[in-house]
């Protein structure tokens, strides 16, 4: 196997896997879909706030992320975490608002860092030239 088959593997392999996290994606949103009515009714009766649930999770690390959803039929605040460069779903219960279970996150995605900006932005965009007229 040459240079250029291995690159064309992996290539098609990120495109396998991204095309495999699309199909996850959707799923994940259908099923939501399914489940807004019961999580509407649902979310009446927790008697922890979403920011409460970020505050409780955050002795298992940094809270990126948090929401409310239906799990096996249940209602259930999910956090997720980053801590020692490792992301984690940390499971607040609704009632009490006491961290009931932390497991490594199941999202395989990575979080990028947005890129800085360069140190000097140029004043203006430079110009295009211009035609002279014709005579």
């Amino acid at each position: 196997m040459d240079r250029d088959d291995g690159i064309r593997l992996s290539a098609r392999n990120c495109l396998g896997a991204a095309q495999e996290t699309k199909g996850s994606e959707k799923a994940e949103a259908a099923e939501a879909a399914k489940n807004a009515p019961a999580l509407a009714a649902a979310v009446k009766d927790a008697t922890v706030s979403l920011e409460a649930g970020l505050r409780a999770s955050e002795a298992e690390g940094k809270p990126i992320s948090g929401k409310f959803e239906i799990e096996d039929g249940k209602l259930q605040l999910s956090v997720y975490t980053a801590k020692d460069g490792q992301f984690f779903e940390v499971i607040v219960d609704h009632k009490t608002g006491k961290v009931t279970k932390v497991e490594p996150s199941r999202r395989r995605t990575i979080l990028k860092t947005p890129r800085s900006k360069p140190a000097r932005w140029p004043k203006q965009s430079p110009r295009l030239p211009t035609r002279s007229p014709k005579p």
